[in-house]
């Protein structure tokens, strides 16, 4: 018995990282799950099912973030982690010569699509909500460059608490948009406050932890290092087409049908999208450990047997109730009507979400 407490002990600091990377993970995931089971039926309520469409299309826009750190994220994680396997050092000209491709690169977006959003029919309110979503992406570019240094050092926890803060954010806006106004156009400028202030001390953890000082190169300097970011041109691409589809199937129904159809789809989609970051919860607190294991020629199996039981555990938990019972758990959560409306697309497209993870 005492060499089995022991035993139990060592393995336990051994992998007390990973630990502490999936736990932080799971309970930051599950109460943002719970953050959005409150908000989005309480704001749903407090305006219309027609708003929550709106709303519905413009966090997908906010996908555009993801197409940067793919790319860019992941070519800085990959560079990052082989040189700590390899050495226990990377190289800092690298570092800042893709954070300055990632800033210039989002700044360039944001710019063109603000003419785009004034060139638009839009009501003024939806001009500010959009207008509002666009200027969180430089705040993201940093945050995602701090996420793919912290990633690449398998420093996993205070990636979960940053994203858990947004996600919280998310949630919060809904709230204080629908009770102070009964509208989403509080939405919007919310969210600039939380990404300004989640930005600012993600750049603080990393200077503190790191010892590393994010700083821009001149335009020229930066082109340098343009052969770095074509490493992510395919995962970059991949994107692109995925946030093709999740922003102009919205788009479609809302010219086809209506926003309120819009909200019935988006609220299916998201109920299943939510469970998928609890499997990222394994995989993102791995990623850097296959990276090394890789770099070192070791095998991955076991590893990647974690990922595949993560997958069935969540199946079993989440999409198998949510397949079968999925009017029960609508009606409970917002309406009668609504679920009316969103259950069978719920429970379709769990079985698609299987498939997906």
């Amino acid at each position: 018995m005492h060499n089995t407490i022991l035993n139990l002990r060592h393995l336990a600091s051994t992998h007390l990282k990973h630990i502490l990377n999936v736990t932080s993970f799971i309970a930051t995931r599950l109460i943002a799950i719970a953050a959005f089971a409150l908000s989005v039926p309480l704001f749903i309520r407090h305006t219309s099912d027609a708003q929550y469409g709106v709303v519905a299309i413009g966090f997908s826009l906010l996908g555009l973030s993801t197409l940067f750190d793919v790319a860019i994220g992941y070519v800085i994680t990959q560079s990052v982690g082989r040189g700590l396997a390899r050495s226990s050092q990377f190289n800092n000209k690298i570092l800042h010569g893709m954070f300055s491709v990632y800033v210039y690169g989002v700044g360039t977006v944001t710019f063109l699509l603000l003419i785009a959003i004034s060139m638009l029919s839009l009501s003024w309110q939806e001009q500010i909500f959009y207008a509002s979503l666009t200027l969180l992406l430089p705040c993201m570019a940093i945050s995602g460059v701090v996420a793919a240094i912290f990633q690449a050092q398998n420093n996993v926890a205070y990636i979960n608490l940053s994203r858990f803060g947004f996600e919280l954010g998310k949630a919060l806006a809904l709230v204080l948009s629908a009770l102070s106004l009964d509208s989403f156009v509080l939405i919007g400028p919310v969210l600039v406050i939380v990404a300004v202030l989640r930005a600012t001390l993600d750049y603080h953890m990393l200077d503190r932890t790191a010892g590393i000082r994010l700083s821009l190169k001149s335009v020229t300097e930066t082109l340098k290092y343009y052969k770095f970011a074509r490493l992510g041109f395919a995962s970059f691409s991949t994107v692109v087409l995925t946030l093709l589809v999740t922003v102009s199937d919205k788009i479609f129904i809302k010219q086809f049908f209506s926003e309120s159809d819009v909200a019935y789809y988006s609220f299916a989609f998201d109920v299943n999208a939510k469970a998928y970051l609890l499997v990222n919860a394994v995989n993102t607190a791995m990623f850097a450990v296959i990276l090394k294991q890789f770099a070192r020629k070791s095998s991955t199996k076991p590893l990647i047997a974690v990922g595949l039981a993560a997958v069935i555990f969540v199946t079993l938990i989440y999409y198998l109730p949510m397949f079968f019972f999925s009017n029960g758990i609508i009606s409970l959560l917002v309406t009668r009507e609504f679920a009316e409306n969103s259950a069978y697309l719920t429970s379709t497209m769990s079985v698609a979400s299987v498939v997906y993870l």
